[in-house]
């Protein structure tokens, strides 16, 4: 396991003048960003086909939607279909699945619901309860789902109740439903409509799949409230409201608008939440390591939402990386500000489909920006090998704007302030991290960003320790300087990524785990 370690004040000064300078040169010698791949099931993978002949492609047909029984619990019969539409779910990419989408009229649903069976809605409102449902060990293995969640959904603002099967919900509504409280407003899903069910319905038997849905009438008396055909027969208009309406999805998004410690929404989360970005999917960003497929959706949606100039709640310039590299898990959606010197801006352009039609994005820059540390940071790797940085420490940035006359390039130096949110920590290669292990990666806080501000050009400011060390250890820094020299040269030997303008691939999150 990769471990980090902290300098206190007498560490820091008596390594600081042998490493800083040679590292700082170093550090981005031989740097190697990998590329950017097209989103994982591919946006236009169905072409013109609809959802329904998509689904029975995959093994889900007209007998699999004929099981369905409305003003019923569900039941021992119907599991197949729920469990084969959520093992599919994610092969449907956001741009098809709103391709796909009708229009909600969820008064109609309830009426005559087999006329919608199979189709994709959108529902935004407020979750009530979470219950997890865990399937059985062959099932799980055969459809490679070990649990999904049964969630209990208000539509707003008619206040239509729905039961939603979900395969991913956000991580703070199960703390909060073992707490008893699981509650959480402003969340959203595109789920695939299968029926109708009447609340206070008797439950099934399911010995396979736990579903306990006497848990609307604690009387278990099995009144069903209204009268009603199990085909889906047409109701008076007025009994309409007493229908639930019951779907799958892959997920149920959130964007909490308030912060809420007890739902884990810190104020940078709730910030994005503003924004449109759905927090759930921060769940899924892996703590380190290069970009992945799970990294793709948060990136994208945080990238988006975060253009312009920093919001008034930017916080005041805090170079302290600490708890990031500590906590990154916890720490995902914080508002940071930091200043640095930016040594590399490349000009990305994205090339997908996807993202450009979704989120309106063409590119984004690649900031790579060196911040002063508060203390030393030694990294030791599983073989033992140790690299310390005292001084200075790289932070990677994206932004999809930067202001009139920043330097971009693969070889800048350009004074910066700069605020965003925190998404993970991030590996990349780089000549200083090989040195010891031709494998070993640097690893850096990747930070999604609003447009940088430009300081003019001054040196960053020392603080008092940082003044003397740097005259008494001259002759140190110019024997470091020309090993970053010697490292740069040879790094140019490698090839390189980077053409004449600076610009560079996008990162490929084709990593599937």
């Amino acid at each position: 396991m990769n471990r980090y370690f902290f300098l206190g004040p007498t560490g820091r000064v008596l390594t600081r003048a042998a490493v800083c300078a040679a590292a700082v040169c170093a550090a981005f010698a031989g740097f190697a960003p990998p590329a950017l791949g097209q989103s994982p099931s591919g946006p236009f993978g169905f072409g013109e086909a609809s959802l329904r002949q998509v689904l029975d492609k995959l093994g889900v047909d007209e007998s699999h939607f004929n099981q369905l029984l409305d003003d019923e619990p569900v039941g021992a019969g119907e599991q197949e279909t729920i469990i084969k539409l959520l093992s599919h779910t994610p092969s449907f990419a956001p741009l098809q699945i709103t391709r796909w989408r009708k229009k909600a009229d969820w008064t109609a649903l309830a009426r005559d619901p087999a006329a919608y069976r199979g189709q994709y809605f959108r529902a935004s409102g407020r979750v009530a309860d979470v219950t997890e449902r865990p399937l059985p060990v062959e099932m799980a293995r055969r459809w490679e789902i070990e649990k999904f969640y049964r969630v209990e959904f208000t539509a707003e603002p008619d206040g239509q109740r729905m039961t939603v099967f979900s395969r991913h919900v956000p991580e703070a509504w199960l703390s909060a439903a073992r707490d008893g409280r699981p509650t959480a407003d402003h969340a959203s899903f595109d789920g695939i409509f299968l029926k109708t069910a009447i609340p206070g319905a008797p439950a099934d038997a399911l010995p396979e799949i736990p579903i306990d849905e006497s848990a609307d009438d604690p009387s278990g008396s099995g009144d069903t409230g209204a009268a009603g055909s199990p085909n889906g027969d047409a109701m008076p208009a007025g009994e309409v409201s007493s229908r639930r309406l019951v779907f799958v999805t892959n997920r149920i998004e959130w964007r909490p608008v308030e912060p809420d410690p007890r739902l884990h929404v810190t104020p940078g989360r709730a910030l994005l939440g503003k924004e449109g970005v759905d927090i759930g999917v921060l769940d899924r960003v892996t703590r380190g390591g290069q970009l992945t497929a799970r990294d793709r959706e948060p990136f994208y949606q945080m990238l988006a939402a975060v253009r312009g100039p920093p919001p008034p709640e930017a916080p005041p310039v805090d170079n302290n990386i600490e708890p990031m590299m500590l906590r990154p898990k916890e720490l995902a959606g914080d508002l940071v500000t930091m200043r640095g010197l930016a040594r590399r801006a490349l000009k990305v352009h994205v090339e997908d489909p996807d993202i450009r039609e979704r989120f309106g994005i063409t590119h984004y820059y690649e900031i790579y920006v060196f911040v002063p540390l508060r203390r030393g940071l030694i990294f030791k790797d599983d073989e033992g090998n140790e690299r310390r940085y005292t001084s200075q420490y790289p932070v990677v940035f994206y932004a999809t704007e930067l202001p009139e006359g920043f330097e971009t390039g693969g070889s800048v130096r350009q004074e910066t302030r700069i605020t965003g949110h925190f998404l993970k920590l991030y590996d990349y290669g780089t000549e200083y991290a090989s040195e010891q292990n031709p494998d070993a990666l640097q690893r850096s806080p990747m930070i999604i960003a609003y447009e940088p501000h430009a300081v003019p050009d001054e040196a960053l400011t020392l603080d008092r320790s940082d003044q003397w060390w740097l005259g008494g250890f001259f002759a140190a820094a110019i024997i470091g300087v020309w090993v970053g020299v010697w490292l740069l040269t040879r790094a140019g030997r490698n090839k390189a990524r980077t053409d004449a303008t600076g610009e560079d691939r996008p990162p490929d999150f084709g990593r599937l785990e």
